[in-house]
């Protein structure tokens, strides 16, 4: 009798009904999360999410910022020259930064290790990608596709952009001054803060 009766309370109309807006509630929420979660990602994958990203952060106090992912960037060149005419002891620091992912990513700051004759290392230092003038050195292929509204905007001004173009090298300048230091060799790495 006591099998009957709960066996008729699972399957009467109101319990389903209770049963399914609650299953659907955590299924939004789960998806909110998740939307949260990846808002960085989502946000550079497919812009037209970015505003109903942006309604979700100001509602849970989130910030949506560039992709960090490492590996999707490489060093093309790293070159450190004496700059003669800016004065004795000041150099001038190329890296070109490729991104080869087909989304914008976050900058990278550049580990910069000056070594001497024998390798061993008499300097180290890091640059913020703020700190650095660039030049946008896109192939071909980047050429043919269309900039980032945000991108583009920047590149007007005259500014780094917000992140690193998708599928595109740029070439990021610092200037620094070295005294009392002759540098045999140096290496340059990219890093997250």
């Amino acid at each position: 009798m006591r099998r009957a009766q709960r066996q008729a309370f699972w399957r009467h109309p109101a319990t389903r009904t209770v049963l399914s807006f609650i299953g659907l509630s955590l299924l939004v929420v789960l998806t909110l999360q998740l939307g949260q979660y990846h808002r960085d990602w989502l946000s550079a994958k497919y812009p037209a999410l970015r505003p109903h990203l942006a309604q979700l952060c100001a509602h849970t106090g989130c910030r949506i910022q560039p992709v960090l992912r490492l590996d999707d960037l490489q060093v093309e060149s790293a070159t450190l020259v004496r700059a003669t005419s800016e004065g004795p002891d000041n150099y001038r620091l190329a890296v070109v930064v490729h991104n080869r992912a087909d989304i914008e990513l976050a900058w990278p700051h550049v580990d910069l290790t000056l070594t001497d004759d024998t390798g061993a290392v008499i300097a180290r230092r890091a640059f913020a990608p703020a700190d650095a003038e660039w030049l946008d050195t896109a192939d071909a292929k980047a050429e043919a596709a269309p900039r980032s509204p945000a991108a583009q905007n920047s590149a007007e001004a005259g500014q780094l952009p917000a992140a690193a173009p998708a599928d595109r090298s740029t070439t990021l300048l610092w200037h620094l001054r070295a005294p009392d230091i002759k540098p045999a060799g140096y290496t340059a790495e990219l890093f997250y803060p």
